[in-house]
């Protein structure tokens, strides 16, 4: 059992460290493939870009203990009780057993040694932040921009010959039969998202921060659409019209009918497409690859394109389902996606790598809510004039 667990962690390390050989990688990927619960615990166990340098190290930290003080203080962060949350917590406390036979260390967020925490004063804001809403723009052929969110329910005055209207959930749809198709480029402000059912009857949800640029009707043999930021896309299914979607900086995805997510913002330091149904086909500057279920690519500053053959797909999509997901996301990360979802800046003055671990939070709750939260791994935040400060 001890020797099990001493080889599966060596391969996981080796994984992080990129030193495994093609036999240790297929060892690997045969246990992941084992078990649901194999994969939670790599995902739990597992950060590519840290994990290197805190294997030296072990946490007394509680992951499970937190998260059940998560939810004795703040009942609204755990508005979401669903038997697989049970078994992630069940594996990070078998992730912490493993730890402490093989002397490695459960990936927790840990102060650094050598620099004090700053006292950042009480948790509680001196301001507030309201999440983000149904808020969006929509400019039409001829340069026109209509507000969404203050226009009325029914048919857009768009003065192009197209057909959309604005439905009673917050979103648009559009009517194929319309006019010669323009272009139309649905964009979303940081605070905002928005939802649109294109003329094939594909449905594409933005994230804050985003656009879509696509025609009014498609014609001719594929359905092209351009993204930015961050959309969750289900395509009808339709063989003789290849549906593409075209990512910032050249790269291309080619699909026929499925669901997937595209993280592609300009301030992130790569563009990830995690499938979630169905098969598509990635391509990046020149390089070319098929993506299966539960896979997430990933194309680089430098245009390498990289499969993640086991990807989190619950944090991938979990903007898209209310939440957002604070298992293994490092505090960077997690600072971006606030200030693009509360339209908040921010500043983080202890520049040091750290790693918030375990939990969901409700995308709807306010900003005050999220800091509590993050109060109880360390982290001390303070918001004023619009700014949050990471201390």
């Amino acid at each position: 059992m001890e020797d099990n667990i001493r080889h599966i962690s060596a391969l996981i390390t080796g994984r992080l460290r990129e030193t495994l050989t093609d036999q240790q990688q297929r060892e690997l990927d045969e246990w992941l493939d084992q078990s649901p619960e194999n994969r939670a615990l790599f995902h739990s166990l597992a950060d590519e870009r840290q994990m290197a340098a805190e294997l030296d190290r072990f946490s007394q930290y509680d992951p499970a203990r937190s998260l059940e003080k998560i939810r004795a203080g703040f009942p609204e962060l755990a508005a979401h009780r669903q038997p697989a949350r049970t078994i992630r917590l069940k594996w990070w406390a078998a992730a912490a057993a493993a730890a402490l036979l093989i002397g490695t260390a459960i990936y927790t967020f840990q102060r650094p040694q050598k620099q004090p925490m700053v006292q950042a004063g009480p948790a509680k804001p001196a301001a507030d932040a309201q999440p983000g809403t149904s808020v969006a723009t929509l400019t039409v052929a001829g340069g026109a921009t209509i507000q969404l969110d203050s226009s009325a329910q029914g048919a857009l005055a768009t003065n192009d010959g197209s057909r959309v209207s604005k439905t009673g959930h917050g979103g648009l749809d559009y009517d194929a039969s319309a006019e010669a198709p323009v272009m139309h480029t649905l964009r979303t402000p940081r605070g905002g998202h928005y939802q649109v059912t294109l003329p094939d009857g594909s449905k594409v949800w933005l994230n804050a921060a985003s656009s879509l640029s696509f025609p009014t009707a498609f014609t001719g043999s594929s359905r092209n659409v351009t993204i930015s930021g961050e959309a969750y896309f289900e395509v009808a299914a339709d063989a003789a019209k290849p549906f593409t979607v075209s990512l910032p900086g050249g790269g291309t995805i080619a699909v026929l009918g499925t669901a997937f997510n595209i993280n592609a913002y300009d301030n992130e330091p790569s563009i990830k497409t995690s499938l979630v149904e169905g098969r598509i086909r990635i391509t990046a500057a020149g390089d070319s690859k098929t993506l299966l279920p539960g896979e997430q690519a990933r194309i680089t500053g430098n245009r390498e394109l990289i499969i993640e053959k086991h990807a989190d797909l619950e944090m991938a999509t979990a903007w898209k389902e209310g939440k957002i997901s604070l298992n293994g996301t490092d505090l960077a990360a997690l600072m971006r996606q606030l200030s693009r979802w509360y339209n908040v800046d921010v500043e983080i003055k202890n520049k040091a790598d750290r790693q918030v671990i375990g939990g969901v939070i409700n995308r709807n709750v306010k900003l005050s809510t999220v800091m509590k939260a993050l109060s109880l791994y360390g982290i001390e935040t303070r918001l004023e004039n619009n700014v949050l400060t990471v201390y």
